[in-house]
């Protein structure tokens, strides 16, 4: 072999060589790098099947989901809930923790009322609803709701808010209702000037200069708070149906300009004076009882009113009314200026029965129904005469008493374990045996005027 050819040879040898260690390297590294690509997908393919799984931290939530999505078992996916426009079976359920709820992005309409509920920050980015129904909760911090500026009906009564701010862009909303509260100040609502149905009832308020501006408020209820001024109300000519009972008033001549007035509580105030009501003849109901009236002469021109409430007032003289009342109610003892002429269906205690009971407490109202099997309507004083023991009155978050003073047949009642602070309307109760009002937040010295006027009852 000649040098030359020993030498290309050689380099032959060489480069076989190479080539070889480079095909098995190369095959094991296109092997290794196709592997690792397969891992990496299998990673992220499980990543994705874990992110489409939603989880509930609350038992109770989480079985009204399955409940709604017929899914007993198994894994909840983001595709099940994406479904759920309108969830209304999470009221009354025990609820507490809302976590998981977030995910359930298309809501519309959502009823978490009458829960355990105090944190609403999972509510946050759902900002398609429009019906919103928090009542009977442990709420007292509403800024999560501050972007849910689509809501057009929210109900938030029987928490225990103090600060509504959050509130003051939601102003697509025509219905709220924030009863039963802790507010005193209300400036905050003054932009929602599409409102037409407002519930401020059973809170501390006393300037409602806010509400002078809501000029589309058909229906307005201000009962049980510590208004003495109501100059604010007289630009809302809309009002249909006025609540103004339980308050602080003696001056109602800014009403005199709601003409378009249908129903008008006035009750347990301390007016005089109801010459202003003089030109509202579209009453049909008016309630004027507990106060300090003696001239009806004023009613004389509202022909149209059908229930008329004059009880526990100062009055002689009945005469001056209408003879349209399908209801009158008066004290028992009035009997001598009831004439044929007048046309009166129901006249002193034959209209106890008929009397509307009224109970500013949405929870205590619940209860009440509930009892009387009425879910709906008026409660009428014959509904609660029927009510001799109501033992499950128990831990359902009531605050407000008032109305139960009418259930004057109760032998039994048990209160425990609320957030009751004022006794009084308990003390005309005089044929109960059983009383239980502990764990609640009432004050030694009204525990002991309750025993003084129920001094034969067992009072726990």
């Amino acid at each position: 072999m000649t040098e030359v050819n020993y030498i290309k040879f050689k380099w032959g040898s060489i480069f076989l060589i190479i080539l070889v260690v480079f095909s098995f390297g190369g095959y094991r590294f296109v092997k290794n790098s196709s592997l690792n690509n397969k891992a990496k997908l299998t990673f992220v393919s499980a990543q994705v099947t874990e992110s489409m799984v939603i989880t509930f931290p609350d038992k109770n939530l989480e079985k009204t989901i399955r409940e709604y999505i017929q899914c007993p078992t198994g894994d909840i996916l983001r595709d099940d809930v994406d479904k759920i426009t309108n969830l209304k079976n999470t009221k009354g359920k025990h609820i507490k923790n809302l976590s998981g709820i977030e995910n359930l992005t298309n809501l519309v309409c959502l009823d978490l009322s009458d829960n355990q509920i105090s944190n609403l920050k999972p509510l946050k980015g759902l900002t398609n609803l429009t019906n919103l129904n928090l009542a009977s909760n442990k709420i007292s911090n509403i800024e999560p709701l501050i972007g849910l500026v689509e809501l057009t009906h929210l109900k938030l009564d029987t928490n225990h808010m103090s600060n509504i701010e959050p509130l003051k862009g939601l102003v697509e909303l025509t219905n709220l209702d924030l009863s039963t509260n802790k507010m005193s100040n209300i400036e905050h609502l003054k932009r929602l000037t599409k409102l037409t149905n407002l519930n401020l009832a059973d809170n501390q308020m006393r300037d409602i200069e806010p509400l002078k501006g809501l000029t589309k408020l058909t229906n307005l209820n201000l009962a049980a708070n510590q208004m003495s001024d109501i100059e604010p109300l007289k630009g809302l000519t809309n009002l249909i149906d006025l609540n103004l009972a339980a308050n602080k008033m003696i001056n109602i001549e800014p009403l005199k300009g709601l003409t378009k007035l249908t129903s008008l509580n006035l009750s347990a105030n301390k007016m005089i004076d109801i010459e202003p009501l003089k030109g509202l003849t579209n009453l049909t109901k008016l309630n004027l009882a507990a106060n300090q009236t003696s001239n009806i002469e004023p009613l004389k021109g509202l022909t149209n009113l059908i229930d008329l409430y004059l009880d526990t007032n100062q009055i002689k003289d009945y005469s001056p009314g209408n003879t349209n009342y399908k209801e009158l109610e008066m004290p028992s003892n009035v009997s001598t200026v009831i004439t044929p002429k007048q046309n009166i269906t129901s006249v002193s205690n034959q209209v106890e029965a008929s009397k509307v009971i009224t109970f500013p407490d949405g929870n205590l109202e619940k209860l009440i129904r509930d009892a009387i099997q009425k879910p709906t309507g008026d409660i009428l004083k014959s509904d609660v005469d029927k009510i001799t023991s109501l033992q499950d009155a128990k831990d359902k978050h009531i605050t407000n008493l008032s109305g139960i003073e009418n259930l004057t047949n109760l032998t039994s009642l048990n209160l425990s374990n609320n957030q009751i602070t004022n006794i009084e309307p308990l003390k005309v109760l005089i044929n109960l045996i059983e009383l239980n009002v502990s764990l609640n937040q009432i004050d030694a010295t009204d525990m002991q005027s309750l025993q003084n006027a129920l001094p034969k009852w067992n009072i726990k």
